[in-house]
This record gives structure tokens, C-alpha cells and sequence, in this order.
């Protein structure tokens, strides 16, 4: 692997990422957004995409927040050492992202 990913080699990480997520959490929706181009520059040794993730899944019913990203992590595990840089996250239950999105459309 290169210093810095070519564009599609970032958007094969992301897609089979993506599978992961989906294959693991069943969600109602996911998003995984590739924002590596915002952070090109940064450092000239930066290796991996950066990632943002909304998740919305009833597997996290009743599960802390903390023990949430600890699932997301262990399932990514590997990626996090050779292919993710950076990874932000929101995992939700269908009624806390309808509350969001509620409480955004207000804002």
C-alpha cells in the first residue's frame, strides 16, 4: 500500500466495510461516509481512510454507548489496524434516530 490511497482503492475499503457493518448489525439504515479528502494533507506518512458512521439498528437496544463503538471496533478490528485512519460514529435504535432527526428539524 501506498503513503496515500488512490480514490479507488478507498472506495473498495469503504464498500467492504460497509459489508461488514451490514452483514453484522442488520441495520435499518447505514451511512458510511469517506472524508479522507477532507484530511489530505495532514500528514504525509497517513495511511487508511477516514470514516464517518451513522448506524440505526435494534441490535443496540438497551446497550450502553460505550459498549456500542466497542462492537463497531471489534468487528473492524483489523481494519482499524491496516485500512481506517479515523472513524466517527452515531449509533442509534430506530426511535433514537427518529428523535434526532426530530430534534434537528427544530434546530
Amino acid at each position: 500500500m501506498t503513503n496515500m490511497m488512490d480514490d479507488a482503492l478507498q472506495k473498495q475499503i469503504t464498500q467492504q466495510i460497509k459489508n461488514k457493518l451490514e452483514q453484522a448489525f442488520c441495520p435499518s439504515y447505514l451511512e458510511l461516509i469517506n472524508e479522507s479528502h477532507l484530511h489530505r494533507g495532514h500528514q504525509k506518512e497517513e495511511v487508511g481512510v477516514h470514516l464517518r458512521l451513522i448506524l440505526v439498528t435494534e441490535q443496540v437496544a438497551h446497550v450502553p454507548l460505550l459498549e456500542r463503538e466497542r462492537s463497531v471496533y471489534r468487528l473492524l478490528k483489523e481494519d482499524m489496524k491496516h485500512n481506517i485512519h479515523a472513524l466517527s460514529m452515531r449509533i442509534y435504535t430506530s426511535k433514537e434516530w427518529q428523535d434526532e432527526s426530530q430534534r434537528t428539524k427544530r434546530d
